[in-house]
């Protein structure tokens, strides 16, 4: 068995039931966000959905980047229905970065951003040093916790990541 992305195996029959349970997912995030009269859409999932640089893509089938049908039907429908107030959030990954979800201006997902959390006590992901500007503002390999502070007056969101003696390492500021 083969699914057309070169998975073979028990591994593409898993990738083909995951793509039939993600079309109703997919529909149903959709409807909620065309929906939501909420100033802020807080989406969260293990993995990411950002077009990382080429080093971290290595493992990128096992992500939502491995099933680009869904992902680019997802970003494009943020960007075109014009979604505001959408904060990716994930983890999974081992290190903390604040990016925009496409790798460069004008691409796909640009106007959209994900915020990584972690690591929380782990041994720290290497591949962070890839995420540079300009598509990362903000990325480290240092054990932390992160806290977001949603303001709805001004539409903003604070993030802060904080190592483990309660210290800020760093907070940026976006309005998604």
């Amino acid at each position: 068995m083969r699914d057309g992305s070169g998975r073979t195996g028990a591994h593409a029959a898993r990738s083909l039931a995951a793509r039939r349970r993600g079309r109703a997912q997919v529909d149903w995030l959709k409807a909620g966000l065309a929906s939501s009269t909420a100033v802020f859409k807080l989406v969260v999932n293990s993995v990411g959905i950002t077009d990382f640089p080429l080093l971290i893509d290595v493992g990128s089938a096992d992500r939502r980047e491995g099933y680009d049908a869904q992902r680019e039907e997802l970003l494009r429908f943020v960007d075109d229905a014009d979604i505001g107030g959408l904060l990716w959030i994930a983890g999974d990954f081992h290190f903390a970065c604040l990016g925009h979800v496409g790798r460069a201006e004008g691409e796909l997902g640009w106007n959209q951003w994900e915020v990584l959390a972690g690591p929380g006590a782990q041994t720290a992901n290497p591949l962070w040093t890839a995420c540079n500007a300009p598509q990362f503002t903000y990325a480290t390999g240092t054990n932390n916790y992160t806290e977001l502070a949603l303001d709805p007056t001004t539409g903003e969101i604070t993030i802060r990541w904080i190592d483990g003696d309660g210290t800020s390492i760093a907070t940026r500021t976006i309005r998604p």
